[in-house]
């Protein structure tokens, strides 16, 4: 299965830990006015409740129109954001997305597909 929870990963020898996880999501929240509103004890806690997913090159992590149901942050590897056909952005280790499902429902924009 590709989605494991931390206990799962670190039973497995995870080539990411929660010390990675913590200093990626503190420079996420410099640059993001959305994490920078969490106070330190706030950020740990979602960190740590942060499911760890691996996927391989070509996998497709969201599709249109599918209904929006979690945020995440990209650790290793990049992720095309494309819409119609059409490469919109790149996403590199440290981004968030899918951030507005946090705030109010919706459907995903875009397809993210793993390129790295």
């Amino acid at each position: 299965d590709k989605y494991m929870t931390w206990d799962e990963m670190a039973e497995k020898d995870p080539p990411v830990n929660r010390e990675e996880v913590m200093m990626r999501m503190n420079r996420v929240q410099q640059f993001s006015a959305i994490w920078r509103m969490l106070t330190r004890q706030e950020l740990v806690r979602i960190a740590n409740s942060f499911p760890i997913v691996q996927i391989q090159k070509g996998d497709c992590l969201m599709k249109i129109p599918q209904k929006a149901s979690f945020a995440a942050v990209l650790l290793t590897g990049q992720l095309d954001v494309i819409r119609e056909e059409n490469t919109i952005r790149q996403l590199n280790p440290g981004d968030v997305f899918g951030e507005l499902t946090l705030f109010e429902e919706g459907y995903r924009a875009a397809d993210l597909i793993a390129t790295q």
